[in-house]
């Protein structure tokens, strides 16, 4: 059913027009002869004579008037013949959106994301799946861990890309994405290039680190909690990963890194990688949605099967 609202001296209050009639209205008004509505619409002529009937009834007005061998429309059908065809254009419209949404060509998606997939994975993933979908509105927020999952919570995100490892979190459903890991990097020229050390020897080189409170700041700490040893000196400190790596680059120090994270640098033959004896420190990335949601969106979904598609060749491609 539909309604609208008409003030005029035929049609006047609330409404109730039958949808399809309307339709079979219209185009008997456009085409100005029953028999031939009648014949594009593949129904009978006596179908088409009643439907019109009806919706006179319904409107309580003379809708059509003969002339001849054809039909003239009265005021009043001249008026829902208007209103007709801008509503059924509406509704067209409507149904042409809803089909793109459907199919993932128009739509929403908010994704969250902590520092390592934002800045190393997905910049390049939602260029790609936008050229692809430009019909699709995208936003990204990067936070810490807590944040990402505070947006997702407050139906802020879809979807939560977030690296590291983290406690079971069972109102979560999650997937993960892809395995890192972190790694010890030095300058190209350091005799340590490409060889294997202790973890002794290493941390006694200085180190260019993130500020306090940082991920890969607290895991390196913590691998040196836990072996007894000291922890390295800090001998310069950077907000952002790339100018870590551009300071071991100029060939200062030592930075542990993920290897992701450093993989331009590491194909440029800008820094080296160092393998510590013993020390194996997996870095996941996994993807996450609200496990009380029933239905992601056809946008999510379409984002999702091409994120696994572009990890499985970043797998094959950084042997990550």
């Amino acid at each position: 059913m539909l309604f609208f609202i008409k003030n005029n001296n035929e049609l006047q209050g609330l409404i109730i027009v039958n949808l399809h009639a309307l339709k079979i209205y219209c185009r008997v008004a456009e085409k100005g002869s029953v028999t031939r509505a009648a014949e594009e619409l593949l129904l009978s002529q006596p179908a088409v004579t009643v439907q019109v009937r009806n919706l006179e009834k319904e409107l309580g007005v003379r809708l059509l008037a003969p002339k001849g061998r054809g039909i003239l429309l009265t005021e009043a059908g001249e008026l829902l013949a208007e209103e007709g065809r801008r509503l059924l254009a509406v509704e067209q419209e409507t149904e042409r959106r809803m089909s793109d949404w459907l199919a993932g060509k128009q739509g929403r998606l908010q994704i969250a994301a902590t520092y390592l997939p934002a800045t190393v994975l997905l910049p390049g993933w939602l260029a790609r799946f936008k050229m692809d979908h430009p019909g699709i509105t995208i936003t990204m927020d990067t936070g810490n861990t807590r944040d990402v999952f505070s947006r997702l919570d407050n139906y802020k995100a879809d979807i939560a890309f977030v690296g590291g490892v983290l406690h079971e979190m069972p109102e979560y459903r999650h997937t993960l994405l892809l395995t890192d890991e972190m790694i010890f990097v030095v300058p190209v020229s350091h005799p340590w290039a490409g060889q294997e050390v202790s973890l002794e020897q290493i941390l006694k080189m200085p180190f260019v680190l993130r500020e306090p409170g940082s991920s890969a700041r607290e895991r390196l700490f913590s691998l040196c909690w836990t072996r007894g040893l000291p922890e390295p000196e800090i001998g310069l400190q950077f907000n952002g990963l790339r100018e870590i790596i551009r300071a071991v680059a100029a060939g200062y120090g030592a930075a542990y890194v993920s290897r992701l994270e450093a993989w331009d640098f590491l194909s440029g033959k800008q820094v080296a990688a160092v393998k510590v004896k013993g020390v194996e420190m997996a870095h996941p990335l996994s993807i996450y949605i609200r496990k009380d949601d029933d239905f992601l969106s056809p946008a999510a979904e379409a984002f999702l099967a091409c994120c696994k598609e572009w990890a499985g060749k970043l797998i094959r491609s950084t042997n990550v």
